[in-house]
């Protein structure tokens, strides 16, 4: 279904007409996101106690610029930082993790643009993307910090919608829930490769905002 929906708007942007205004050649954009997620678990069995705890930051922003009208080239730059700690309550013994996992993202891009009214876009956004992973773990069962290095590449298209707020500034939103993509990884002596029409499954990767400017040549 999330297929032949993003296969549809393909469609539409490939064979509708324009008949409002466009964003023209030569406009330069930018934009910025910045998220947080965390979590806090608490769990009892026979044997332990265990607490759980993780955060998680992104930061992230893209450059472009149109070279035709609704048409852009960009670029971009981006990270997410994971944290977690753990600690399993025995008897005898506490035992007690930290994990630290962060990648590193470069993604080349190709967004189309569909004029919708005066203040309302449709996108779609095709990109490639190359990341460098690095894990590591500190525990007190091993008394050292066990790192791993890694690196991710692949594709994905991605439909969302802008609303302008001002000529010059907009509120964009990627509609990951239909996303689709092919990603590759290795760390370390494992690779995989995945197919996904969805980021991940969780409610709040659904959609993601971020602030846009559009910056046009003066007359």
């Amino acid at each position: 279904m999330k297929k032949l929906l993003l296969i549809g708007l393909l469609g539409i942007f490939c064979l509708a007409g324009e008949t409002m205004a466009q964003i023209p050649a030569g406009t330069r954009y930018r934009a910025a996101t910045l998220s947080f997620q965390g979590s806090h678990q608490k769990g009892k069995n026979a044997f332990s106690d265990s607490r759980n705890s993780s955060v998680s930051f992104s930061p992230s922003v893209q450059f472009g610029r149109f070279t035709g009208n609704n048409k852009m080239l960009g670029l971009g730059l981006g990270a997410n930082f994971d944290f977690l700690k753990g600690t399993d309550t025995a008897p005898n013994e506490d035992m007690n993790r930290r994990y630290i996992n962060a990648a590193y993202t470069l993604s080349p891009f190709i967004r189309h643009y569909k004029t919708l009214n005066e203040k309302w876009y449709a996108f779609l956004n095709t990109s490639v993307y190359g990341s460098y992973l690095r894990s590591a773990l500190l525990s007190n069962d091993i008394m050292e910090k066990y790192t791993k290095n890694g690196y991710a590449a692949g594709l994905s298209v991605v439909p969302g919608i802008a609303y302008r707020l001002k000529s010059r500034f907009a509120l964009e939103a990627d509609v990951n829930l239909l996303s689709l993509g092919i990603g590759y990884r290795h760390m370390n002596d494992t690779n995989s490769i995945t197919f996904n029409s969805a980021v991940t499954t969780g409610l709040t990767s659904y959609f993601s905002l971020r602030a846009s400017w559009y910056i046009q040549k003066a007359n």
